[in-house]
């Protein structure tokens, strides 16, 4: 009978899973079956050509010129002709009408570029009232957006004809539009923000499919805290996408073929094992997944037309730029089998950036962009799921401190409207997803036994995650520095040993990159020598030159002057406004919060004053809490981070959050957060309620700089996460800390 269920189940899930299969990818197709293409005539003037160049997923130059690479197939995702002015340059001017013809209900036009740059324009004029009507809210961006527009309904019928002007040579002063279509009325929802959605959804069902069946790989491993299990078997999916970045380094057509075969052996495992999260484990998935559609929901609320990396970039401040776009560019160079070591500006190379978002985005983002018809939506969304790890980060490390399931949820709901993680989730450097790993690595850490050695499967977890966080941003190396001397000094000569397996898993994961950045793309040590030396732009010296050039060309005194100010910068920024709630002047109070440590902590900052109790409290001999030990030692892990980074950087004012450890700052909040918790539920009510305030003055609002209308779909979607983590919280457990959480 047994077997005969097993059998049933087997067969139900095969079910399941080939339906949601088939149901993501008919559905676009039949969608984008269902506009019918409009014949018209097509008259050109100047730069625009039919099947033109556009410098889509491409490198670029200082003037927007492609460094290398042939032009490649660039067209619509529905295919059919489209008219461009790149063709080589920013330079190029020109016009292009289409049409006239009969105006349809709603109008189906594909579009990308820059439509609101100065000097251009993209619209539609009725010829027999000469009304016009502007296609597009915002710019585009590189990447193709399917635009759906409502004509108004004395239109219907009447000839029309659509105008694109290409007047300028700024920088990026180039747009493309492909051919028109009319769209049925059911498929109108269809645009460029559904599609986005759709994307954003499927990159989550990969994940979450191979998450699962990694977690029934982990199931029983007991050298492994059953809280971090989850964040480790995120962590086999980056190793597993590790390993098919060095295969598509090799090849593109191996890499891809072990993309699908990875994502068709999960689907066959998962049928198989039906794998099953323990009582409560699937809880930070839930947490996870309403969070993420809350951040969705917010980066497209205004300009939902522009791309993902655009979004990302400009949603809330104009001064980020490229940097969620790397990961993507070199993992579209690798699909496509071109030379990779070249990405922007003619010298930032591949090998600048530790290579796992790239990694993740090959085997997450690959397949559903295959399908999805937009690499850059899919890579992208994949970098957006990928940070937001650093919610099983905070599960495997709250629990370990004794906080209950339902706590995890309040104390992620306080967190969630923080600037700090809205904005850097949304834009994909990867830094959080940095943070997450090496949390993870140090709560199994600081779980081990202190006084006795283990097995060797513990320490090789910890020295895992620890690569992956390192190989996820190099920002890490200032924490994994600041973890040295508490190793050293919290560590027995005997347990000593247990380093050797976790710096042996360190240096298997990290060593072959390191030989990539110095034989096949040296140096790669452009962030270093710029952080650690003070030089911007490319320098071809030796990071031991660039070193002691800058250090025998500025005094003693001169040096302890960079120290001080780097002092300062963390405790910058307009602290009236905070404190008096006050919101008028976004850009600088989101650029404040961007840049400065503790103004970025916002009314967390209230914890250091139960932090500094509690250890008053333990130096008086006071007995100690649960948790308490490993609390104090994370938090004198951050504060030996903070030193580190003081005494390392070299520019004056250097010492902005993005150029520090993510680690050391989301530890930070847990700990700052857990002190509140545990202190009083009332003060972490106020702190919690001080930052929604903030988050609803600050957080919400567009950019001044790019405001568009608000869109009514994305605010139902953030709507739903919002709702979905109340739900979280009032069906979580409230008593469950005193189980037995540890392994």
């Amino acid at each position: 009978m047994r077997m005969v269920s097993d059998g049933k189940g087997r067969i139900g899930a095969a079910m399941t899973l080939c339906g949601v299969g088939a149901l993501y990818l008919l559905v676009p197709r039949f969608l984008d079956r269902a506009a019918v293409p409009i014949a018209g005539a097509a008259q050109v003037g100047g730069q625009f050509r039919e099947f033109g160049d556009v410098p889509k997923g491409r490198g670029f130059g200082p003037d927007g010129a492609r460094r290398d690479g042939e032009p490649r197939d660039e067209s619509p995702d529905g295919g059919g002709s489209f008219w461009s002015s790149w063709n080589g340059s920013n330079a190029g001017k020109g016009t292009l009408s289409l049409g006239p013809f009969p105006a349809p209900r709603v109008l189906g036009l594909p579009v990308c570029g820059f439509t609101h740059l100065e000097g251009n324009g993209l619209y539609l004029e009725n010829m027999v009232t000469s009304e016009r009507l502007e296609v597009t809210e915002d710019n585009i961006g590189g990447d193709w957006s399917d635009i759906r527009l409502r004509l108004p309904d004395p239109w219907r019928g009447q000839p029309v004809t659509v105008h694109a002007i290409d007047d300028s040579v700024g920088f990026y002063g180039w747009l493309a539009v492909g051919s028109p279509s009319a769209v049925p009325a059911y498929a109108a929802w269809w645009n460029s923000f559904a599609r986005k959605l759709w994307a954003f959804s499927g990159v989550a069902l990969v994940l979450f499919l191979l998450q699962g069946v990694s977690m029934s790989v982990l199931q029983g491993r007991t050298e492994i805290p059953v809280p971090v299990l989850p964040l480790v078997s995120f962590a086999l999916v980056a190793l597993a996408a590790y390993g098919v970045f060095w295969v598509f380094c090799a090849s593109a057509l191996a890499g891809k073929v072990l993309s699908w075969v990875i994502l068709g052996a999960s689907a066959c495992a998962w049928v198989w094992r039906r794998p099953r999260h323990s009582p409560g484990g699937g809880l930070p998935l839930l947490v996870m997944a309403a969070v993420g559609l809350l951040y969705f929901g917010l980066l497209m609320l205004y300009g939902s037309d522009r791309t993902l990396s655009d979004l990302g970039a400009h949603r809330y401040i104009d001064n980020l730029i490229y940097d969620n776009e790397i990961p993507h560019m070199f993992a579209d160079r690798l699909i496509h089998g071109e030379d990779s070591r070249h990405l922007l500006f003619g010298w930032w190379l591949s090998t600048d950036r530790p290579p796992l978002q790239t990694a993740c985005d090959l085997l997450l983002a690959y397949p559903v962009g295959s399908l999805c018809g937009s690499f850059e939506m899919a890579a992208q969304s994949a970098g957006i799921w990928m940070q937001l790890l650093w919610i099983s980060a905070a599960w495997g490390f709250l629990r370990t401190l004794g906080v209950s399931s339902r706590g995890f949820v309040l104390i992620i709901a306080g967190l969630a409207p923080v600037g700090f993680f809205i904005l850097n989730t949304m834009f994909v450097w990867p830094k959080l997803l940095s943070a997450a790993f090496l949390i993870g690595s140090f709560s199994i850490w600081f779980t081990a036994p202190s006084d006795r050695p283990g097995g060797v499967g513990r320490p090789i977890a910890w020295g895992s995650l620890a690569a992956l966080g390192f190989l996820a941003h190099a920002g890490a190396a200032f924490s994994l520095l600041a973890w040295i001397p508490i190793a050293v000094a919290r560590t027995r000569l005997r347990p000593f040993l247990n380093w050797v397996p976790a710096a042996a898993a360190f240096a298997v994961l990290v060593l072959p990159w390191t030989a990539y950045q110095h034989f096949y793309n040296p140096p790669g040590t452009t962030l270093i020598k710029r952080h650690l030396a003070g030089v911007e732009g490319y320098d071809g010296r030796t990071v031991r030159d660039a070193l002691v050039g800058a250090y025998r060309s500025h005094g003693v005194d001169t040096l302890i002057r960079y120290r001080l100010e780097n002092v300062g910068t963390l405790f910058s920024g307009p602290w009236r406004d905070w404190l008096l709630l006050r919101g008028a002047d976004l850009a600088h109070r989101r650029n404040a919060e961007f840049y400065g440590l503790f103004l970025a902590l916002g009314w967390w900052n209230l914890g250091f004053a139960v932090i500094g109790a509690r250890l008053l409290s333990r130096w008086r001999g006071r007995v100690a809490g649960r948790g308490d030990s490993q609390f104090l030692l994370s938090v004198l892990w951050c504060l030996i981070t903070l030193a580190v980074w003081l005494a390392l950087m070299f520019s004056p004012g250097s010492t902005v959050i993005h150029q520090g450890s993510y680690a050391c700052v989301l530890l930070l909040f847990l700990c700052l957060a857990w002190a509140l918790w545990r202190a009083s539920i009332v003060v972490f009510g106020l702190a919690a309620l001080g930052g929604i305030l903030n988050f609803a003055l600050i957080w919400i609002l567009p950019n001044p700089s790019r405001i568009s209308p608000l869109h009514l779909g994305a605010a139902v979607v953030a709507a739903l996460g919002a709702a979905a983590m109340v739900a979280g919280a009032v069906g979580a457990s409230p008593d469950d800390s005193n189980e037995s959480i540890g392994a």
